[in-house]
Order: C-alpha cells, then sequence, then structure tokens
C-alpha cells in the first residue's frame, strides 16, 4: 500500500500540508490503493512511489506542467519498467474510470533512456479519455 509518508517524499508533512491538499492526498491515494488492489497489481515493492507531491520549484525543475496534479495532491507516478501494472490498468480501463482514475499513455512515460526509468502516471483530473496523451510535445521512441 502507497502511504501518505511515500507520497510526500519528505517535501511537506501531514501536519503542515494544507487541508486541500491533504483531502486531495487522500482521496488519490485510496483510489490507486483500490484499484491496484483491485486488479491484483503488486504495490509492495521498495520505492514504488516515483513522484508524488511537488512544490512549484521541484515540478519546474522536473519539466512537468504548471498546472501539475502533483502540485495539489492529484496526482503520482509510480515505478513500472516494462510497463507491466500500465498494461493490467490498460486492459482494465473501465475500472479505472468507474473509479475516478485516469493514466497517462504509456508512450509519454519511457524517460530518456530506451527501456529505463519507465514509470506509470495516475490522476484524478476528469478527462474524456481514461487512457490520455499529456500536453506534452512528441512521443517518445
Amino acid at each position: 500500500m502507497i502511504t501518505p509518508k511515500e507520497y510526500l517524499m519528505g517535501r511537506a508533512t501531514v501536519d503542515t500540508l494544507p487541508a486541500k491538499k491533504l483531502y486531495n492526498m487522500a482521496d488519490l491515494l485510496c483510489r490507486v490503493n483500490y484499484v491496484l488492489t483491485l486488479l491484483g497489481v503488486k504495490i509492495d515493492e521498495a520505492d514504488v512511489v516515483v513522484s508524488g507531491y511537488r512544490t512549484p520549484a521541484i515540478n519546474s525543475s522536473a519539466g512537468g506542467a504548471t498546472a501539475s496534479g502533483h502540485l495539489d495532491c492529484t496526482a503520482i507516478d509510480i515505478k513500472d519498467p516494462g510497463h507491466h501494472k500500465y498494461d493490467v490498468l490498460a486492459r482494465n480501463g473501465i475500472i479505472l474510470k468507474e473509479h475516478g482514475l485516469y493514466m497517462e499513455h504509456k508512450a509519454y512515460t519511457v524517460g530518456k533512456t530506451p527501456g529505463k526509468s519507465e514509470w506509470l502516471h495516475l490522476d484524478t483530473k476528469p478527462r474524456v479519455n481514461t487512457i490520455f496523451i499529456p500536453y506534452a510535445g512528441p512521443v517518445k521512441s
């Protein structure tokens, strides 16, 4: 299970997080943990959170959107080498949508080195498609 401590990554504490962000984080983690468990996706690996809460400075240095869900605790990136978690969730997209989760298309979560640094991005921002193409530039190959 992904905990608030893992999500906050030492960038804030539950005591210092504004109430709205605290609510958003609790809502996101409940949805993510439930859906991953429901689908049998293993989330008990060490250091599973690649990016949780981000301050504006961290978000900027990560190349995040100015309105990134990481800023308001409505988005999470989870390690996913080989995109195995992504594939399970993509096959069960209706479950994601039913639980108010949206997933960034895996072509945008491969990192700079082919086959390395793959992650799964989930958030609660409602969209037309459960699996979405981000604001960013061209697909990485």
